[in-house]
């Protein structure tokens, strides 16, 4: 899978996984994101929201393995919200329950710095 060709398919696994409860909030920069969470005062349900939304074209990066050498791959989606560019960064991998995933990164591109 490559670069834009894998945002498709990555896509088509997420979405499931929100409705079915599958998705976790793992942030690696847990400052970042809850600080940004503050700052807009959203919930877990306007995340979830927004990730139904995203789309191939908001791909920004991967698929490429977790830099901790946990199973699963990682991509990166820049998606616009409002006056906001979203960064998000997610990680599906499949466990004995089956796939599953997790919200690494979530908060404005570029701050949060």
């Amino acid at each position: 899978m490559s670069s834009v060709l894998g945002a498709p398919f990555f896509l088509q696994r997420l979405k499931p996984l929100i409705d079915n409860g599958r998705v976790f909030f793992a942030p690696r920069n847990k400052p970042k994101t809850r600080q940004f969470l503050l700052d807009t005062g959203w919930s877990q349900n306007d995340i979830f929201c927004i990730l139904k939304k995203l789309e191939s074209q908001h791909y920004y990066a991967g698929p490429e393995p977790d830099h901790d050498g946990t199973a699963g791959k990682v991509m990166v989606f820049i998606y616009p919200h409002e006056s906001l560019k979203l960064y998000i960064k997610l990680k599906i991998w499949t466990d004995a329950e089956g796939d599953a995933a997790s919200i690494m990164s979530f908060h404005e591109e570029g701050q949060y710095e």
